[in-house]
Parts: structure tokens; C-alpha cells; sequence
């Protein structure tokens, strides 16, 4: 039996954030990687950092006594998982230290060239990770070769072994092992408040994106295939929630939710035929089938978010999303009619963002039909193509990974960082104080009273976010 212990170092990035101040969720790919490695016989802990000094992470570690490391790293933490890493390894080692997620696929020659860093697991985690530990276990080191998927050092070189396919069945896996569930939550507006939530939980139905945004990460994770649990599956694990923690509210954590419509009905009627009263979001393509959306709502749906990213198509066309304004316009329009909570996920920030351009948005957002925006700077991640066209024209300013949370601007525009701060923030006050605006979710509210509170606490959480600005 090996000690395996798994690590998520967030501090708290969600109580930093406008956006995400009313957000908790728990480390759910932690959660299968934990849930996996017991079903081997390990023993396994998994941590997430919230409101623990990194003192307290350092001994927490040090008390469970591991064997093996295991960091989850997106960029905007993966610095501090490697001081994390360095720390634990000057007292003990003898620990060896696995890094994984986007940003240690993305980087990953970059990162194990690191010391403090012994082994990468590019893409999916459970079974390289699983093979990894086995041969740790059994000494039999010589065959890490063998892992496939697993980059690691022999002889002072770095080795790439072969890639791993994908997991196609997902329902072989296990339910992911839930941390500190009933701290979780997720902001307004939603169906419970937040306040009414009880162990606010994520569902992953699927894994990939068949889309091919140059912004996003999930080609280079996931390719261009996605695998589907199956719906039958899905719901177990939203009854087992339920009645293991009273999960009230949950979350599909999909990339584009309604990827695959028949599946979506499948869930949907399985939801109805097993009679579950629940209440769920998700992030979906923008779609105008009414149709769908009604079977959503009937099963459950109450809030809906659509990726928008710019009310520019000339912009949206240069980010490779192919879908057009005024479908994404009618999608809102048709989600608002049935009484779902509408929100849009837009950026500012763009290389070309200017004086004329930020007017032209701020126009724009006035008639735009969204119950909530989410308005976030656009970041190039690593391993996206737009990441590697940043840096070739040389326009990325941040020199720290941990700027990469896209709650800061570090790519160079015609304007300077903190004009782009300050324009965030009168975009949002532009967009909440709107009379259009103020009247239409009063007669949504009055339309649909069920929602009359999610708006009362946004409205709450935007005064108070935007009046500390």
C-alpha cells in the first residue's frame, strides 16, 4: 500500500474575485484520482487549500507521511505547487512528486526540468497515475518506461514514453471522492441562494470539446473527441449526492454541455422518470432550440451559461468560435422566456482592444439580454494556439504565472493595464445600472417568482463588489 497524497494549492483564488467571491467547489478531478487509487488499495488524502496558510498545507503533509506527491497544476498555481513540492522534498527526499492538469500538460518539458519535480502525467490522470505508483511500489523503476503518458528523468535526460489513448468508458470509473462538500457553494444568482445551498456539488457528464477555440485548453488536453458517461450513471451519482449530502444544487462541469443533444434528453428524461428534484446549471453552446432548452428546464435547469466571449464577430471569428450574434442573442432571448437564469461569459482585453472598441462593447451591453455577465480578461494559456501567437508577436506582459487567473490584463493593448481595470469595472456598473436592464428582470421576477430571490442576492453581491472597487 502506497501513501499517495493528492494536493490542489488554490489560496483561496476564489475570494479574490468579483466573479468567484461566492463560489467554493470542490477538486473534483482530485476526487477521482482519489476515488481510483483506493480502489487499488492505496491510501490516499486529498487537500485543498482554502483558507489554510501554506504553513498549515506544509503540515498537513508532513503528519500523513507520503509516499507520493500529487499536484494539480493549472498555471495560475503551479508555482506555488512547486514550492510546495521543493519544501516537502528538503524534509523528506525521499517523496517523490507527480505534477498534472492543463498547465503541466501544456508546459510539461518546462516544469520537470524543475527539481523538485520527479514525474509529469500528460492528459488523463487515473490510469498513468495507477501504472506510476505500481512500479514505485513494487522497486520496479525500470519499467516507468513502460507508463504510458509519463514524463520523467533517467540518467539526466528527459523522457517522454508513449502517449496514452483517452478512456472511452467513463462509467468505469468511480464516483470522484468528495472534499469538504458541505463548505461548497456557488454564487449568485442562482436557484437556491447561495445561503440555501447545502454541499453545493459538480457533475462531470463528459470529458474533450469537439470545438477548437484558439483560447481553450481542451484540445491540447482532450484532443478533439469527446467520452460521455452515460446518463443512467450520471444520475446515480446526482442521487447518491443527494442522499449521502443532501446536495441540493449542482453544477455540470462539461466544457459545452449540450455538445450532444440526444444525450442531453437521455439525462433529462432520466432525471423525470426517476422523479429526482434537483436543481443544476451548466455551460452550453449557444443553441436557439427551444425544444431542448424547455426539457432542460423540465428537468431541473434553472441557470444557463452561454460562452459569448465578445460582442464583436469580427473578434469572436478571430478566436475561431464559429457561432454567430444573433443566434447567441436569440439563445438568451428563449432561455429568458422559460425562466432560466441567463448568464454570459464575455472578455476584454483582446490585442486589438482600444478606446473605440471598449465604447463599442459598452454600447453594445445595453440591449444585450443577459441576466449576468461574467467579464473576465482574455489570458493565453499555455498549450492553447493563441498562447503561442502571443508570444511570437511578443505581447504577453506577465512575467508570473500566478497573473495567469484572468482577473488581470497581461497581454499589451493600445491600452495600458490599469485603464483595462478601470474599464472592467465601469463596464459592470454600465451594464447592472441600466434601466433596460432593471426593468427586465423585474418582469422576469414578476413572471417567475421562484426567481425573485437569486436577482435580490445579485443584486446584493454586485453593490457590494463593485462599491469596493
Amino acid at each position: 500500500m502506497t501513501k499517495i497524497f493528492l494536493l490542489d494549492p488554490t489560496r483561496n483564488n476564489w475570494k479574490t474575485s468579483f466573479f468567484y467571491s461566492g463560489n467554493c467547489f470542490d477538486p473534483i478531478y482530485l476526487g477521482y484520482l482519489g476515488a481510483y487509487l483506493r480502489l487499488q488499495g492505496h491510501d490516499v488524502k486529498i487537500f485543498q487549500q482554502r483558507d489554510e496558510a501554506d504553513e498549515e498545507v506544509e503540515s498537513a503533509i508532513e503528519e500523513f507521511s507520503p509516499d507520493v506527491l500529487g499536484i494539480s497544476a493549472m498555471t495560475y498555481n503551479v508555482d506555488a505547487g512547486r514550492m510546495f513540492a521543493r519544501k516537502v522534498k528538503q524534509k523528506n527526499p525521499k517523496i517523490r512528486t507527480v505534477f498534472g492538469g492543463y498547465h503541466a500538460t501544456a508546459l510539461s518539458f518546462d516544469l520537470i526540468s524543475n527539481p523538485e519535480v520527479d514525474y509529469i502525467i500528460l492528459g488523463e490522470g487515473e490510469e498513468s497515475l495507477r501504472e506510476l505508483v505500481s512500479c514505485l511500489e513494487s522497486g520496479q523503476e525500470s519499467d516507468i518506461e513502460q507508463v504510458k503518458g509519463l514524463v520523467h528523468k533517467k540518467d539526466g535526460k528527459i523522457v517522454f514514453n508513449t502517449k496514452r489513448p483517452r478512456i472511452t468508458n467513463l462509467d468505469s470509473l468511480p464516483f470522484p471522492e468528495r472534499y469538504r462538500l458541505e463548505e461548497c457553494r456557488m454564487g449568485p444568482p442562482m436557484i437556491p441562494i447561495t445561503t440555501n445551498q447545502r454541499s453545493f456539488a459538480q457533475i462531470t457528464g463528459s470529458r474533450g470539446c469537439y470545438n477548437r477555440c484558439s483560447f481553450c485548453t481542451s484540445p491540447m488536453m482532450w484532443g478533439q473527441k469527446i467520452a460521455f458517461r452515460s446518463p443512467g450513471n450520471i444520475v446515480d451519482e446526482i442521487e447518491y449526492l443527494s442522499h449521502e449530502f443532501g446536495t441540493n444544487s449542482f453544477f455540470f462541469t462539461d466544457l459545452t454541455f449540450n455538445a450532444n443533444k440526444e444525450w442531453v434528453y437521455q439525462i433529462c428524461d432520466e432525471i423525470l422518470r426517476r422523479d429526482v428534484r434537483i436543481n443544476w446549471s451548466a455551460s452550453c453552446r449557444a443553441t436557439d432550440d427551444e425544444v431542448l432548452l424547455r426539457k432542460m428546464k423540465e428537468a431541473g435547469l434553472t441557470r444557463i451559461a452561454f460562452g459569448v466571449e465578445s460582442l464583436d464577430e469580427a473578434i469572436t471569428d478571430g478566436l475561431n468560435k464559429h457561432t454567430s450574434l444573433e443566434k447567441t442573442i436569440s439563445a438568451f432571448r428563449i432561455s429568458n422566456d422559460l425562466g432560466i437564469i441567463t448568464r454570459a461569459y464575455l472578455m476584454i482585453g483582446y490585442p486589438t482592444e482600444s478606446g473605440e472598441s471598449i465604447d463599442y462593447t459598452k454600447r453594445a451591453l445595453q440591449n444585450f439580454p443577459a441576466d449576468n455577465i461574467k467579464l473576465a480578461f482574455l489570458t493565453p494559456f499555455p498549450g492553447t494556439t493563441f498562447y503561442e501567437e502571443m508570444q511570437k508577436k511578443g505581447l504577453i506582459t506577465a512575467s508570473n504565472f500566478d497573473d495567469y487567473d484572468t482577473e488581470k490584463p497581461i497581454i499589451s493593448t493600445a491600452l495600458t493595464s490599469e485603464q483595462l481595470m478601470r474599464t472592467r469595472v465601469d463596464l459592470l456598473r454600465s451594464f447592472y445600472s441600466n434601466p433596460k436592464y432593471q426593468q427586465r428582470i423585474k418582469e422576469k421576477s414578476s413572471r417567475f417568482p421562484e426567481l425573485k430571490p437569486a436577482y435580490e442576492e445579485l443584486v446584493k453581491h454586485v453593490e457590494y463588489n463593485l462599491g469596493n472597487q
